[in-house]
């Protein structure tokens, strides 16, 4: 593994594990031989607090950082200046040294990195074996606190980054998510970010606005920090007290106010005649117990849209022919409200029978929720993965860190039990309470067709969204 070279950010939630989309809760289930482990709860010399989860029989150890602070004031500099900023962070060279020669590093470590920037937060992660955990935290203290920020560097991540943006935006999915979110966010700075808009504030962007971001956001203020691995608790403090060295205590920008998104029970249409095929994207509220439920929720949303098995899938891949694939997630915007997407391209032709497919399919599975030949079936399915990922500890470090940030972490261990012991019918009945109806979510279709969807409100133009 080397340290990542970033691309386009994520547009609703970063997920970096695929284990995410069964447990975006940060409630979830410990498996597989390490499961009786016990939370630690450690300070280093430095003073730094951290939750680790040893993993004895691990060659690596993984350690990861989240900073508790928002997007910057749009007053002094454009949303996605910190996406700038991380992005220059880990692919513009630190410590005097060149881009290539960091990530040499880390490739002779047989170690990894990663940093990435959300609303309401910024999190990393810094993975290596043992014997080398020294020289890794080293590079990553380099690249957090001392980045070189160079222009020639700087001028080629933003050329990226637009780039990469405009690429995104020609795509139907792109378009589809830029409408979603301006008809649920609005003018929300939030939105600025994910849609990355308007262009001509992030062309404006420049070099001493990514170093004030550093500055200002980069500092001990309000830090999470989570481990897991073979190393020895002593060993680990060093190592972390050696990747926050001389970074400053700084203020964190206070979280912006967010009223939650806003989810019109309509079917858009966005006309774009010179589209391929037809993308159908519909969003909706999960109900605020999902965080309270997650066995049920993840099972449920797993059942429903998950894989070549379920739901959704049979009912528009195998059954209509009608599109490649067809899925149901889980989604963060930002944390603490959730959405539950259900997304797929579909053959132009077949839109509307489609949609009366995935209709009928998603009502009945919220009111009669997972069968009896299926439920031991999706406890397996959900079993395993989380019994793959828990072997590596850069996933178990990163699912600690989701239950610090919920305030859930201590209720890990006991979920495998909660799995094992799960009730159909009371899973069931969380299902329905969870799930919106159908008629709460909003659907989205960007088509060449002005008439794939039969009463729908057309527009042409993502931003006369408003006449609907």
């Amino acid at each position: 593994m080397t340290m990542k070279r970033t691309g386009l950010p994520a547009m609703i939630s970063p997920s970096v594990l695929a284990v995410v989309c069964l447990m975006m809760s940060g409630c979830a289930t410990l498996s597989g031989p390490e499961t009786d482990t016990k939370l630690q709860r450690y300070t280093t010399a430095d003073g730094h607090d951290y939750v680790y989860f040893p993993m004895p029989k691990a060659a690596r150890t993984a350690v990861s950082i989240t900073w508790k602070t928002d997007l910057p004031d749009a007053a002094l500099m454009h949303e996605n200046t910190a996406q700038l900023a991380v992005d220059l962070m880990q692919n513009g060279g630190a410590g005097g040294r060149a881009p290539d020669d960091i990530f040499a590093d880390f490739e002779d470590l047989d170690a990894g990195a990663q940093l990435w920037v959300q609303p309401r937060e910024i999190t990393g992660f810094v993975v290596s074996p043992e014997e080398h955990m020294g020289r890794a935290a080293i590079i990553a203290n380099q690249v957090l606190v001392s980045p070189n920020m160079e222009e020639r560097w700087f001028k080629r991540q933003k050329k990226l980054f637009l780039d990469e943006r405009d690429e995104w935006r020609q795509r139907v999915d792109g378009q589809a998510w830029l409408l979603v979110r301006d008809v649920v966010l609005g003018d929300h700075p939030y939105n600025r970010f994910w849609s990355q808009k308007p262009v001509s504030g992030i062309e404006a962007i420049d070099l001493n606005d990514v170093k004030k971001w550093h500055q200002q956001s980069m500092t001990l203020g309000d830090i999470v920090i989570t481990a897991a691995g073979g190393a020895s608790p002593q060993m680990l403090s060093a190592h972390i007290d050696t990747v926050l060295r001389d970074m400053p205590k700084g203020t964190p920008t206070p979280p912006i106010a967010f009223e939650g998104p806003k989810v019109p029970g309509k079917t858009i249409v966005l006309h774009q005649p010179d589209a391929a095929l037809s993308m159908v994207l519909l969003v909706g509220n999960l109900n605020k117990r999902a965080g309270e439920s997650t066995v049920a929720t993840n099972l449920g949303i797993g059942v429903l849209g998950l894989g070549k098995q379920s739901r959704l899938f049979k009912t528009v891949r195998t059954g209509l022919r009608a599109a490649y694939g067809f899925s149901a997630n889980r989604l963060q915007l930002p944390r603490g409200y959730e959405l539950i997407e259900i997304s797929g391209e579909v053959e132009t032709a077949k839109v509307a029978q489609a949609l009366t497919g995935v209709r009928d399919t998603y009502e009945e599975f919220r009111n009669n929720g997972i069968g009896r030949v299926e439920f031991p079936i999706a406890r397996r399915f959900y079993q395993r993965r989380l019994t793959e990922e828990f072997q590596k500890p850069e996933s178990v470090a990163w699912l600690v860190m989701q239950g610090e940030l919920y305030e859930g972490v201590n209720n890990i261990p006991a979920l495998q039990s909660d799995l094992q012991q799960a009730d159909r019918g009371e899973v069931n009945a969380k299902i329905n309470q969870i799930l919106p109806a159908f008629d709460e979510l909003l659907t989205v279709v960007v088509s060449p067709d002005v008439d794939v969807v039969p009463g729908a409100c057309v527009i042409t133009r993502i931003e006369n969204w408003t006449q609907c």
